[in-house]
């Protein structure tokens, strides 16, 4: 029996319904709940792994059908100009969070000398196959959730959203609360009196361990895993273990469930930091597994490259390691930024690289279960996902977003789409079951995208 699988791609925001064939699943793999968190120590290294199995393959698999169809635009009332909705989406089963970054505070006044770009986040909730206002907001809210008339400009909350069943988390990055541009994260809790922002997540210097986290930006990207909150800092610098000083090394700041709070628990940065790697700019989480992006890291023979990596780190018995890195292992070219966005669903993580071939972009997978491996510390497949027909325009930045559920990864590219201009464009790619690794591509249409839409600027599954 065919299922629905819903995905939102914003830019100019389209809603989708896959109908994927038998084997086709759409669940959140079950959370795993660990005690006692600790992280690596400060200036701790871990070995990096060796070469993978050399294999990056493009599948060669036929278009799957049936293919999917085309939703209809997310109408959405009382915009202003550059508000910047769909800059980050979000979805479960039932709701739907969609980030308005730029948008004015407070709702309904329009006064760009105090809140311009405070940012709001937009929710919504499934009734049928209608998105509509979410039921469980107060009246007069709008359908969106802010924090209080404390926002000021540029806290840009809704930058990044993460979403599990009636609990979120909305990065703020331009946050001053901890100093300019330190950013922060908002807990975002569902119940029957409606969404609000439940904690605010302000880095604190002290407890961190710092001089100061101003510029920090914390909340540029954010994912949740049961008891677990990563908050990525992709422009924090620090002086390591060693005395060694990193300019905007980036971190990631992890935050566990302590009653009704949420507590911090410890920074993660880059087993190799370098200046203005930006470790953080991407976080993902699933099942006790943190995957992070470091779009700027400098790999392979050119030192100044910005070929980029991405970092995983396990959490076993409480205590968070780090297990494994990897870089693009074919045609590494400088300016490409693997890992400027990243997925994890189970044994199967997805990575962008949106600035390769001078930004025609690209995404890989890489799979864990079918090849053996017990877990992501031995050596990992990493296989790249190539779209048939219309394939990759030039400067399509194909991977700049990123998600994966089960069968099916999509994948956005805001730049240039099949019309030129940055119209924009997204893959699905899809496999009959979760027990194999043969991804299919899946021709997605696209229709009434005009210059600028930036449709693919961000991507959510469920």
């Amino acid at each position: 029996m065919s299922r629905g699988v819903w995905t939102a791609v914003c830019g100019g925001l389209l809603l989708s319904t896959l109908a994927l064939g038998d084997g086709s699943k759409a669940k959140i793999a079950p959370k795993r709940a660990v005690d006692h968190p600790t992280v690596d120590a400060p200036g701790a290294r871990a070995q990096r792994i060796g070469p993978l199995h050399n294999r990056p393959t493009a599948f060669g698999r036929p278009e799957m059908n049936p293919p999917p169809v085309q939703g209809s635009a997310l109408e959405i009332e009382g915009l202003f100009p550059g508000e910047r909705l769909g800059g980050a989406i979000a979805m479960t089963n039932e709701h739907l969070l969609i980030g308005v970054y730029r948008a004015d505070r407070p709702i309904g006044v329009n006064d760009p000398s105090t809140g311009l770009g405070a940012g709001a986040v937009e929710a919504r909730e499934r009734g049928g196959n209608v998105w509509q206002l979410d039921t469980a907001l107060s009246p007069g809210s709008a359908g969106r959730i802010v924090i209080d008339e404390s926002m000021v400009a540029d806290d840009a909350l809704g930058r990044s959203l993460d979403l599990e069943d009636g609990l979120g988390i909305a990065g703020m990055p331009g946050d001053d609360e901890a100093g300019g541009w330190a950013g922060a994260g908002a807990v975002l809790t569902r119940s029957g009196s409606g969404w609000r922002v439940s904690s605010k997540l302000v880095p604190n210097p002290s407890t961190i361990g710092v001089d100061s986290v101003a510029g920090w930006q914390v909340g540029r990207d954010v994912a949740i895993d049961g008891e677990w909150i990563a908050l990525g800092a992709p422009h924090a610098s620090f002086t390591d273990a060693d005395g060694n000083d990193w300019a905007e090394a980036g971190a990631v700041l992890l935050y566990r469930a302590s009653g009704n709070d949420w507590a911090y628990q410890g920074m993660l940065w880059s087993s190799t930091p370098g200046h203005f790697e930006h470790f953080g700019l991407s976080v993902a989480m699933d099942s006790g597994t943190l995957v992070v992006g470091i779009p700027n890291a400098d790999e392979g023979t050119d030192m100044n490259g910005n070929q980029g990596a991405i970092e995983i780190f396990a959490s076993s018995g409480g205590i968070w390691s780090r297990v494994n890195r990897f870089g693009t292992p074919i045609f590494a070219m400088t300016g490409a930024r693997f890992g400027w966005c990243v997925a994890i669903h189970g044994s199967t993580i997805a990575v962008g690289e949106p600035g390769f071939s001078v930004e025609r972009g690209r995404a890989w997978v890489l799979e864990q279960a079918f090849n053996g491996d017990t877990d992501w510390s031995a050596a990992t497949s990493l296989d790249l996902l190539v779209p048939t027909s219309p394939g990759i325009p030039g400067g399509a930045r194909m991977g700049a977003s990123i998600d994966i559920s089960d069968c099916t990864i999509a994948v956005g590219g805001p730049g240039n789409g099949v019309v030129p201009g940055f119209t924009g464009q997204a893959w699905i790619f899809s496999r009959a079951s979760n027990s194999e690794n043969a991804w299919g591509y899946l021709n997605v249409p696209m229709l009434g995208l005009n210059p600028g839409d930036g449709y693919g600027d961000a991507i959510a599954l469920n």
